[in-house]
């Protein structure tokens, strides 16, 4: 059973990385009506986990798999009320394509973006089996490199935020801690805990990046952007508990690999919907 759950670790980080290589250009040439200079005054841009891969699709998601469980449609109350530009698969580079929609109308933006940048999904395959394997250890050094850049491109990416839509509080999410290896994990084989202890403190680094880029916003006197802090929401919630926020390699009742793994289910959706209104998301400022 548990070479069957590292064999399906291995299936399910290969299914994230196949998603994370959907092109945005291919997103939007699937579904043209996202390409409407606004649709309301709340825009969403970013990753798959803005987007809300692994849950319903939208009737017209095509290959951005936006979901309508997603937390910008939450938000929003429907996802005609949102300019839903997040997209599966992107960096910081598309999410700067994305941001180019954006109209000086738009009073509200959300992003969640980063984890394709530094190659999390490669990550989490390469190391599952050990930290210490030639594999991780590339894995790991591509990541610190791409960690080394991620400040300059997020800071790039807030200033042409603010370039096309200079009236709009922006509010940047991080990303949820997705094992928190515990007692939950202890009831089914997994990896060893202290691995997955490991790979979750990677997650947890890229946040401290992203929070460090808005603190610096902030200290050059930008009031119109927020670090929303997901980890609280997600506490107890990961990957290892069954009931979690997370979806896991495997489907638990069925024991078949899941189609998108290591996504926010609906209930993540809407623990970042949650942390993201108690940061100050307000429905008053819609239009």
């Amino acid at each position: 059973m548990k070479r069957f759950f590292k064999g399906a670790i291995a299936m399910a980080a290969t299914a994230v990385i196949a998603t994370s290589a959907i092109s945005p250009a291919m997103a939007k040439d699937a579904d043209p009506s996202n390409n409407e200079p606004n649709r309301g005054r709340y825009a969403a841009v970013g990753d798959s986990f803005a987007a809300g891969v692994g849950n319903p699709t939208l009737k017209h998601a095509g290959a951005s798999l936006r979901s309508s469980a997603a937390y910008p449609v939450v938000l929003a109350g429907a996802d005609n009320k949102v300019n839903f530009l997040a997209e599966s698969g992107a960096t910081v580079a598309d999410t700067m394509v994305q941001v180019g929609s954006l109209t000086p109308s738009v009073r509200q933006v959300t992003i969640t973006v980063g984890g394709n940048d530094l190659g999390f999904a490669n990550v989490i395959l390469a190391c599952f089996e050990g930290l210490d394997t030639t594999a991780c250890q590339g894995a790991l050094t591509n990541a610190k490199a791409a960690s080394a850049m991620l400040p300059e491109r997020l800071t790039t990416l807030l200033g042409e935020v603010h370039q096309t839509a200079p009236n709009a509080h922006v509010y940047v999410t991080g990303y949820p801690v997705l094992f928190q290896a515990g007692s939950y994990c202890a009831t089914y084989p997994t990896a060893n805990p202290l691995l997955l202890a490991q790979l979750d403190q990677y997650a947890s680094n890229l946040n401290d990046v992203i929070e460090s880029v808005v603190s610096g916003a902030i200290h050059q006197g930008d009031p119109a952007i927020t670090y929303v802090d997901v980890e609280g929401k997600f506490e107890n919630m990961g990957m290892c508990n069954p009931q979690g926020y997370i979806f896991p390699p495997v489907n638990l009742q069925t024991g078949q690999p899941n189609p998108y793994p290591v996504h926010p289910n609906v209930g993540g959706q809407r623990a970042y919907a949650e942390a993201i209104a108690d940061a100050g998301f307000t429905t008053s400022a819609m239009g």
